[in-house]
């Protein structure tokens, strides 16, 4: 019992602390704000204003945009346990990121406006 629960967190802090370093940034969300920059500017190679903008997140934003997203779309968790989520779906599959940005741009269906139970939004 105690090896099992000492993976799972191992694996949770490899899971928090790995895009981190992998984008080397300070946090998680900040993280994914890197990642689908640079996602987003692969896909569109002529496209020098998501260059400049991969080289200006850290001093303009360092996550906080993505971070506010998260937080109102789902109130109750917290915004580094859903960047993490977020960023570990971007980094498996890179088609996820377009997915992720719209369903940021969206806030949250709770109540009548919610989607039916086999229709959850991508986060």
């Amino acid at each position: 019992m105690k090896t099992l629960l000492v993976s799972i967190l191992l694996l949770a802090a490899v899971g928090i602390t790995y895009p981190m370093i992998n984008e080397e940034t300070t946090n998680v969300c900040s993280a994914l704000e890197r990642r689908l920059i640079i996602v987003l500017s692969a896909r569109d190679r002529g496209n020098s204003a998501a260059l400049v903008i991969g080289a200006l997140q850290s001093a303009l934003s360092n996550g906080s945009i993505v971070r506010n997203l998260m937080k109102r779309r789902d109130p109750d968790i917290p915004p580094f346990l859903t960047c993490g989520l977020a960023y570990w779906r971007v980094l498996l599959d890179p088609d996820q990121a377009e997915s992720i940005i719209n369903a940021l741009g969206t806030p949250a269906r709770t109540g009548e406006n919610a989607p039916p139970a086999g229709k959850r939004s991508p986060l």
